[in-house]
């Protein structure tokens, strides 16, 4: 009876270690989960604060693309103003040339 009391015994040592290790396994679980969330968390922040950047410098940028579409547009207009003085130009220069030439051709027959 000594040995099955001692058998017993070992395996009621056995079964509170096992329990004990199994409790520090669960222990282990729950830290190792908590840290994963921290992990995630920091993670997610981290993509929260580049996406707040991100999202700045496309505005900064769509901000500057806009002003140097406005300042486009106002050189286009100032060439279609310039060509069209030019073509007024063009035109009394050729009105004038074509006088002269009537006044020469005029006093050359007199």
């Amino acid at each position: 009876m000594g040995i099955q009391s001692s058998t017993n015994k070992v395996l009621k040592d056995l079964g509170v270690l096992a329990q004990e290790k199994e409790q520090e396994n669960l222990q282990l679980d729950k830290e190792v989960t908590a840290y994963k969330r921290d992990v995630l968390k920091y993670r997610k922040s981290a993509l929260e604060l580049q996406n707040a950047k991100l999202a700045e410098k496309k505005a900064s940028f769509e901000k500057s693309l806009e002003r140097r579409k406005h300042a486009l547009e106002r050189v286009q207009n100032a060439r279609k103003i310039s060509e069209q003085k030019n073509t007024e130009i063009e035109k009394l220069l050729a009105e004038a040339k074509a006088k002269r030439e009537a006044r020469a051709e005029l006093d050359a027959k007199e």
